[in-house]
């Protein structure tokens, strides 16, 4: 199971992990076109990168702003 450390896709450059209870992260971070935005992840369990994923990778969900 990843922790929100370990999730770094290329397009979200996070800044500051605001909140992961091991289950579920919020971090403050920078988007592939420079805007500031919130992503969100949930872990997974055992080998599964949780959600979302892309290509089995764990990524950051954007929000909007």
């Amino acid at each position: 199971m990843p922790n929100a450390q370990s999730v770094k896709p290329k397009n979200f450059n996070v800044d500051r992990i605001i909140y992961d209870d091991g289950d579920f992260a919020v971090a403050w971070g920078t988007w592939q076109d420079g805007s500031p935005r919130l992503g969100m992840h949930w872990n997974g369990e055992a080998g599964d990168p949780g959600y979302p994923k892309l290509f089995g990778n764990p990524v950051w969900k954007r929000e909007l702003r």
